[in-house]
């Protein structure tokens, strides 16, 4: 079984498997759009103001998830532009991507949470989800960050193709720092 089209062509084409596709499940009654107010609690819960545009990433933090890029990105953009960026999921060791944050002096602008449980109330606090990966499968979290109707930013790459096919409203970057800034 292929959980998305990248993932059964993949099968096909490397291994000469034959999968039959089974896309990815996401609980659609609870990932759904925020209210207003459930928006506002969630920004007032994180301490964001409500003039502050707020960029979220959530998952896996590995080197594939290119999280680095994206924190380069927010240091080529003027201080008073840069959004928030709210970074969710467990770092790999040695912290790199606070390290970073810090060495180029963006550190101000990025609230690492670590593990978050209620990814709907983190959902609900931001403007815009991102996903700069270098690939992906099908992405269980960019699925449920775009069920709540978040505007997304993806990486054009082999796997977050595949939802432009769904969600037309996805703008793409290639996963370096200047496309990422430029978006």
């Amino acid at each position: 079984m292929a959980c998305g089209p990248t993932v059964q062509r993949n099968e096909r084409e490397r291994y000469g498997l034959p999968t039959r596709l089974v896309p990815s499940w996401y609980d659609s009654r609870y990932f759904v759009p925020a209210s207003p107010s459930e928006s506002f609690a969630a920004r007032q819960s994180l301490g964001i103001g409500d003039d502050e545009t707020v960029v979220v990433t959530t998952g896996t933090c590995s080197a594939v998830k290119n999280h680095g890029a994206l924190i380069e990105a927010l240091a080529r953009l003027p201080a008073n532009e840069r959004p928030l960026y709210l970074h969710v999921g467990i770092e790999e060791d040695g912290l790199p991507e606070q390290g970073l944050a810090e060495k180029i002096g963006v550190a101000d602008s990025v609230r690492f949470l670590g593990e978050v449980h209620d990814l709907r109330g983190i959902y609900a606090a931001c403007d815009v989800f991102a996903m700069p990966s270098l690939y992906e499968g099908f992405s269980v979290a960019a699925l449920e960050a775009l069920a709540t109707g978040l505007p997304a930013l993806f990486a054009d790459v082999v796997g977050l193709r595949d939802f432009g096919k769904i969600y037309p409203g996805i703008r793409y970057a290639e996963p370096t720092v200047d496309s990422l800034a430029e978006a």
